[in-house]
């Protein structure tokens, strides 16, 4: 088995509010615990309950599904990197971080792992010699192959609590939540940042 790398132990802290450092008393710190929630009444209240529960839900999913990834060698933040490269070829450390939203540093500390597992491969860049592109290997596309396989089976599973019915109705909710949230974040980019005066 691979020896886990540098996110093998977070795979959800990059992709949400859930971090190792949010337990607290035995609970999952959340803004919306953040929220006096007397100060919310009738379907507020409601908004913010149904929002904690998708955030706890999402932290739940992930840490099953990291967990069984990881008996075959590759957690789930691992495996982002490797099928980025499977599926874009290769890449410069810079765009990976760019794609999967990560910060530089952890885009290096995460490659150097890989590549001592000899999942990945660093070669010079042949537009720019100062540059480095990382292309997966063959042995890395054997373990996010295996590691895709309890991945799949722990959502099959984890679904498998809905009927058709339900799983439809819950794919229109998601991509209306989806397209709601998308059209705000644009709204607000064009917007640009907030400036606030001193109080």
């Amino acid at each position: 088995m691979l020896t886990p790398g540098p996110l093998a132990h977070s795979a959800s802290i990059h992709h949400g509010l859930f971090t190792e450092r949010d337990r607290f008393c035995g609970k999952h710190i959340t803004l919306f615990d953040m929220v006096p929630h007397q100060t919310y009444i009738g379907t507020m209240s409601s908004t913010i309950d149904i929002a904690q529960g998708m955030f706890k839900l999402y932290h739940q999913v992930s840490r099953l599904v990291n967990e069984c990834m990881m008996d075959e060698g590759v957690s789930l933040a691992r495996s982002k990197f490797l099928l980025l490269l499977e599926c874009q070829g290769p890449q410069r450390s810079t765009d990976i971080a760019s794609a999967l939203g990560f910060a530089p540093r952890t885009v290096t500390e995460a490659i150097d792992g890989l590549e001592r597992d000899n999942l990945v491969i660093r070669q010079p860049d042949p537009k720019d010699r100062r540059a480095k592109i990382v292309s997966i290997t063959e042995t890395g596309r054997t373990v996010i192959n295996a590691a895709q396989q309890p991945q799949h089976k722990t959502l099959d599973a984890i679904f498998a609590a809905l009927d058709d019915s339900q799983r439809s109705q819950l794919a229109e909710i998601i991509t209306c939540l989806s397209e709601r949230t998308e059209k705000m974040q644009q709204e607000r980019d064009l917007r640009g940042p907030v400036t606030k005066t001193a109080v």
